[in-house]
């Protein structure tokens, strides 16, 4: 059964490991910009405006989470301070869950829906 790891953690471990969703900034606004840019380069050569579109929202969730985890930065959270961790957590949770469906189902499906109407692939034919 699931139990939440605000319980079963001891606090300084529970606030250390949200400390860490939030420890490398310039890794997540990385990974958010470069797939950003193969999603634009993706979608300018498959002429995709579906697929332009997910690069402008991977570049609009990266500055969001960014920006979520310059406000971490500026915040005090206690090495015991569980209820704070955890409002932590969940804003942590919703911006890898904005992300996640660009990543993970709209890219790939834009990406083989418009295949077809790419330059290149018509050479093929």
């Amino acid at each position: 059964m699931f139990e939440a790891a605000q319980r079963s953690l001891p606090p300084v471990d529970y606030v250390s490991m949200i400390r860490s969703l939030y420890a490398d900034r310039r890794v997540m606004m990385l990974g958010a910009l470069s797939s950003a840019l193969v999603a634009l380069v993706a979608g300018l050569e498959a002429n995709s405006w579906v697929t332009l579109c997910i690069a402008g929202a991977f570049v609009v969730v990266g500055v969001a989470r960014n920006i979520d985890m310059k406000s971490f930065e500026k915040a005090k959270l206690a090495d015991d301070d569980v209820a704070g961790a955890a409002r932590w957590e969940r804003r942590a949770t919703v911006g890898a869950a904005a992300i996640a469906p660009s990543t993970a189902s709209g890219w790939p499906t834009a990406s083989f829906s418009s295949t077809r109407r790419s330059r290149r692939w018509r050479a093929f034919r």
